[in-house]
């Protein structure tokens, strides 16, 4: 089992590992963030233990949240959201009108 003695090589580790798995899973087309959690379960505590620290996890929690978010950002499409969002409106409101109704309290 490998460990490293500060936080700047276990971050360039698991970096390293994320690029030599994201590659092949970038080349088979698949999403990158299943590679991503894979990676992260790998080398964190219930894998290989690269990533030992509690202070270290949470960084890369937090790390990796706010990369998905910004992704996530980024293939927004605003257009999809305004022709969608009415009628999803619309199903949120009948959705809570529904679980309310006097007629499921009995």
């Amino acid at each position: 089992m490998t460990t490293f003695s500060d936080p700047f090589s276990q971050i360039a580790a698991v970096l390293a590992v994320a690029a030599a798995i994201g590659a092949p899973a970038f080349w088979l087309r698949q999403p990158l963030i299943i590679a991503f959690i894979f990676v992260g379960i790998l080398l964190g505590p219930a894998g290989l233990g690269w990533v030992h620290g509690l202070d270290q996890v949470d960084l890369f929690a937090k790390l990796g949240i706010g990369l998905l978010l910004f992704m996530v950002g980024l293939k927004l499409d605003l257009h999809l959201i305004r022709s969608v969002g009415r009628v999803a409106l619309c199903g949120r409101r009948h959705d809570a009108t529904s679980r309310v109704s006097p007629d499921r309290w009995f």
